[in-house]
């Protein structure tokens, strides 16, 4: 997760803005897994010290957001567990779901904590996800990319998350291919 700690500076921060991440399942000591998986995806250490905070375009799982007051958060996709929101309070565009209940959005998403069997590039069924983020009032960065750098949008909006799903599909992980040219006899 993001802990952005402000309770020992004596300044105050501004324009913090965090967007276009994907926070898995964030394990916390006092949780049990799996009924009472969770833990906070994005916290805030004295958020009241800081003009400016935006959270745009987050896709959370079994977690979720601690944020203060003062923060303008929307258009995040967050599935949360049986620990219910946290006390989270989001703009309009945003959507909570039932982490237990509703279909994962990820290509393969496994809960164990220990998995190493995790995809979270979104599924083509994702629609709940492609096309409907927004990162406004950020400003855009200069050839925004995904992570596995895939140029955004590829459709009408910003996919929710750290993925854009690309237009042609799910990427596919691909053997290298070298060539050393032809073969020679020494």
């Amino acid at each position: 997760g993001i802990f952005i700690d402000m309770r020992f500076l004596s300044t105050t921060g501004r324009n913090v803005n965090i967007h276009s991440n994907t926070f898995g399942w964030l394990g916390c000591n006092e949780c049990s897994f799996p009924g009472n998986a969770g833990g906070k995806a994005i916290q805030f250490g004295d958020g009241q010290k800081i003009n400016g905070i935006t959270v745009r375009n987050n896709l959370i799982y079994y977690s979720y957001l601690d944020l203060p007051s003062n923060a303008d958060s929307d258009y995040n996709l967050i599935y949360l567990g049986t620990h219910g929101s946290g006390g989270w309070a989001d703009g309009p565009h945003s959507v909570a779901l039932n982490a237990t209940t509703a279909p994962s959005p990820f290509v393969n998403y496994d809960p164990n904590p220990s998995s190493s069997n995790v995809d979270f590039r979104l599924k083509p069924t994702a629609s709940i996800a492609i096309d409907k983020g927004n990162i406004s009032p950020i400003p855009i960065p200069i050839g925004f990319k995904d992570i596995d750098q895939v140029v955004r949008p590829q459709g009408s909006g910003y996919d929710i998350g750290a993925y854009e799903y690309p237009s042609g599909g799910t990427p596919t992980n691909r053997a290298p291919v070298v060539n050393a040219g032809p073969d020679q006899t020494i």
